[in-house]
């Protein structure tokens, strides 16, 4: 079985509003997964104020980790299953892309702009996992997939521009 992660804890300041909640943001990422089924859903809020904004299995980051990287190792230390981490600002993902994550394991996911997105990754062997406090070295033993039918599912949004410029298309 694999548990799908849904890292909802940003600030979001350089979108300059909460991009957990944008275009249904968790809730639409939660019900993706549900319609493929067979998978634990956990949406991880950051502060645990936020809980309330989010309904199914939702934990707060816990006190102790300064970083999301430490999160991260946190978050595995927790789930024994294969663990699919999904940010709340990939507006674009669909089941088709979603399940295609899934079928690859120990993975990193490349968006349109060839970039790798550490923070979309399939995590099989967790030994893999590299202990460090930045996103790409921490996932650096794991192979970037390239599916050229599904990029654009893989692309973040970080900025009001980008949200923009999906809108416009």
């Amino acid at each position: 079985m694999t548990t799908v992660v849904i890292l909802a804890g940003g600030k979001s300041q350089r979108m300059g509003q909460d991009k957990a909640l944008i275009l249904g943001g968790v809730e639409r990422i939660r019900n993706l997964v549900i319609q493929i089924g067979e998978c634990r859903v956990i949406t991880l809020c950051g502060d645990k104020k936020r809980k309330q904004l989010f309904s199914g299995e939702v934990w707060p980051d816990p006190t102790h980790c300064d970083c999301l990287a430490c999160i991260i190792d946190w978050v595995l230390e927790q789930i024994d299953d294969d663990v699919l981490f999904v940010p709340c600002d990939m507006y674009n993902l669909g089941v088709d892309g979603l399940e295609q994550l899934m079928l690859q394991p120990n993975c990193v996911a490349v968006d349109e702009k060839g970039a790798r997105q550490p923070l979309l990754c399939h995590i099989s062997n967790k030994s893999l996992v590299k202990d460090s406090k930045t996103l790409n070295e921490k996932f650096a033993n794991f192979p970037s997939i390239e599916c050229l039918d599904f990029v654009n599912q893989y692309s973040n949004f970080n900025y009001r521009e980008d949200l923009i410029d999906r809108l416009l298309q």
